[in-house]
């Protein structure tokens, strides 16, 4: 599934460890798509372990604002009864313009015509 949007909340990376050793790390992250009167807002995780943690860790150069794409999976688990749903980001590209408009140089009398 894919998703364009705006970034709208970022949490610290969570680390640790799993049993056998392997170091991981977490993010949270809020994207607004910004469709229509009501946009829609997804909480979705980026989960990486190994030789893959450093983008979410040191090589994550996403902020709040951010346009991006993403691609993510969902997923339902059960536990004891109870279903758990979760969005996996596996692939997050910053998109478009990025909220920043053009510059434009006003201070020059030159008129193009």
């Amino acid at each position: 599934m894919n998703i364009q949007g705006k970034i709208e909340a970022i949490t610290e990376a969570e680390t640790g460890t799993t049993k056998d050793g392997t170091e991981w790390a977490k993010r949270t992250i809020v994207v607004t798509d910004g469709i229509g009167d009501y946009p829609n807002r997804l909480v979705m995780n980026l989960f990486k372990k190994g030789e893959y943690l450093k983008f979410a860790t040191t090589d994550f150069n996403y902020a709040v604002g951010d346009n991006v794409t993403i691609e993510y999976s969902t997923r339902a688990n059960e536990y004891k009864d109870k279903w758990y749903g979760d969005n996996s980001i596996f692939k997050i590209e910053k998109s478009g313009a990025n909220n920043e408009s053009p510059k434009v140089d006003e201070s020059s009398d030159d008129l193009p015509f």
